[in-house]
Parts: structure tokens; sequence; C-alpha cells
């Protein structure tokens, strides 16, 4: 990997572009506002906030805010804000001069949702990459599809589905979300995406399906189990007790659908489970 290739990062239906020798370190925050930490090993790089908004943002309240943050996080009087520049239609790109080197900010709307970006350097820098960054945000309206694009995930999801929880563990990276119908405030479905390395070691022989089903949840009542010949792809279809007790009560139950790949380039393994009562998601392994 070159230090010059770059990549997409895509989270809480926005995106952008960053070196691709970056990781994502730091991940607070849902659909509506949050903030992250791109780093370079144990080197903070750039932080960047996202906020969804229902009216014009004040550019210039928030880069007051901006000056405030530096100033408090550096210690005042370190840094001095030197130079705005306008970015034609969308925001404004900051210089802080310091005594151990100069640190930039930048403040930039989406072009295609109501949503704003303060992106602002972890340590000094010349500034080229924080702008290429924040002239790479972009966002999706609320009712839109969304790609998630993090730690290996790489997946596109219908409207509506909000990421709930992110691990990055050693060996291995979960992800939760739950689809909420039309923006209502109740989850009808839960997506749960594992990604684990070292696949090879953990199949140790044994087939993907076989692998799969010795790891189901105890709980679940397996009905059919198959692989695709052609993909490699495996699928399990279980039923698992209802939630709530009146509809247990009832002897409800609900489905529960777990489908398996492997990324052989990478050694990794792919369990995508779904459990819910609308519609189920279908394999979200991306077209080879």
């Amino acid at each position: 990997m070159s230090e010059h290739d770059w990549t997409t990062l895509s989270l809480h239906g926005w995106r952008t572009q960053h070196p691709a020798h970056w990781d994502l370190v730091v991940n607070r925050g849902m659909w509506s506002e949050g903030f992250i930490v791109l780093a370079d090993g144990r080197h903070g790089k750039v932080n960047i906030t996202w906020q969804r908004l229902k009216r014009t943002p004040d550019l210039d309240k928030t880069l007051r805010r901006l000056d405030n943050r530096i100033a408090k996080d550096a210690g005042r009087g370190r840094f001095t804000l030197a130079n705005i520049d306008d970015i034609p239609g969308r925001g404004k790109f900051m210089r802080w001069v310091g005594s151990d080197g100069d640190v930039f900010g930048a403040i930039v709307r989406a072009t295609d949702a109501p949503m704003i970006f303060v992106l602002r350097d972890v340590e000094p820098s010349d500034g080229r990459t924080l702008k290429r960054i924040a002239l790479a945000c972009t966002g999706d309206l609320d009712d839109a599809p969304t790609r998630w694009i993090m730690h290996g995930i790489d997946i596109d999801l219908p409207p509506y589905w909000r990421l709930e929880g992110l691990q990055n563990l050693v060996g291995m990276t979960r992800g939760v979300w739950m689809h909420y119908p039309d923006g209502g405030q109740k989850a009808s479905d839960v997506l749960t995406l594992r990604r684990y390395a070292m696949a090879s070691h953990l199949l140790d022989g044994t087939s993907l399906e076989e692998w799969l089903v010795d790891h189901l949840n105890p709980k679940d009542f397996m009905l059919e189990r198959r692989t695709d010949r052609t993909t490699g792809i495996t699928t399990v279809d279980c039923e698992v007790q209802a939630k709530g007790w009146i509809r247990r009560l009832r002897g409800e139950r609900d489905p529960r659908i777990y489908h398996a790949w492997l990324e052989p380039e990478m050694d990794r393994l792919m369990v995508q489970e779904w459990r819910g009562q609308g519609t189920p998601l279908p394999c979200l392994r991306r077209p080879i």
C-alpha cells in the first residue's frame, strides 16, 4: 500500500476519502451527529465532526467554536488564527500559526444533503491532506439507501438502517444495525455483521457450512441449511423465540437468517445475521 493511495470511508450516511494507510481509530456518534478521528499508526491526524441540520448553518459561529476548541486543546496562545479562505459554495478553509508548526481546519457543507462537516488537524501539517478530505465529504438524505465502508466492511443497505454499535477488536470487527421503517422510533429488524481474521485457522479443515452450524446461537431452531456451490455462500434459516412476553405466550417465533462467506484474498470470514419482522435482507456480499 503506497502512502499516495487513497481509500473511501462511508458511515452514518456520509462519506469521504483519506490516505489508505490511515486508520479509523475513534468513532463516536450516530446518524444525526458525531465525530471520528483518523490516525497514521499512533499519530492522530484529522478530526472530523458531522451534523445534520434543519436550517442553514451559521459558518461564522461554527468558526468561532472551532477557534476556541483548537485554543483549548493546544493551550491558549499556542496557535493563532492567521488565514480564512473561502471554499466557493462549500464553506471555509483556515490556518492557525504556531511555534511548532501550522494546523489547518475546514468547515464545509454537503452538496446533496443538509449536513455540515468540521475538520481540524490533530497535529501540525501542510493542510493539503485535510483540504482534500474536506472537499471529498458528501452526505445522503435520510430516506436514501446507504453504503457502509469501514474496518474492512463494505455493504449497501436500504433506507432507514442505522448503525447502533461497532467494535473493532484484534481478530474481529462487529457491527450492529437496526431498521427503523419510514424513519420511525421503533426498530423492526436487526442486522449483525461479523468479520473474522485468520479464516483458515478458524475453519481448521472443516467446511464453512459445518463451522457456521457449530457456531449458531444455542437458542436457534434450525430449519434449513444450504451452500451455493457457485458463490460459496452458506445460508442457514432458523427460528428463535419472539421478543416480548405477549408474543411468547402466543407461541410466536421470529425468523433468523444467517449468511456466511469467505474473503480468501484477505483470509477473512464474514457472517451476516438478520432477525426481525420485516423483509429479510439478502446476502450483502458485494459482487466479485
